[in-house]
């Protein structure tokens, strides 16, 4: 991320002092700039990004905060000129082996251990 420290600190803060409550947020917008982050959009994913209902499910500090509850770490320390291959890896293995066209990300998530998604997140066949 490009900020500076002071200002990341300065988001966090307001952030946290007020959580989200409304439904009112531009989901695939969201998306956009968490990917903008790590150099990288949706279009460079392929495939079609779908949302089921509307953020957030729980109030949350940060948008997307439902989610952040039931994830698990799979890699650590990744540099940022990184980032984007780890995602790419991890997007293509959830394309090329959900269940299905209906199959969430988080579905296929919890369908595979962790040594897994590392390993599709390295771009390795698991």
């Amino acid at each position: 991320m490009s900020c500076a420290p002071d200002l990341l600190t300065e988001i966090l803060q307001s952030k946290l002092s007020k959580p989200e409550s409304s439904p009112d947020f531009d989901l695939h917008g969201g998306v956009e700039q968490v990917l903008k982050d790590v150099g990288m959009v949706t279009a460079d994913c392929g495939g079609k990004l779908s949302f089921f209902g509307r953020d957030p499910i729980i109030p949350s500090s940060f948008r997307f905060g439902a989610m952040a509850a039931i994830g698990r770490e799979i890699l650590r320390d990744v540099k940022a000129k990184d980032a984007p291959a780890r995602v790419e890896g991890l997007l293509k293995a959830y394309l090329s082996r959900r269940t299905g066209a209906t199959e969430s990300f988080q579905d296929f998530s919890a369908r595979h251990e962790v040594a897994a998604l590392k390993s599709f997140a390295e771009g390795q066949d698991a």
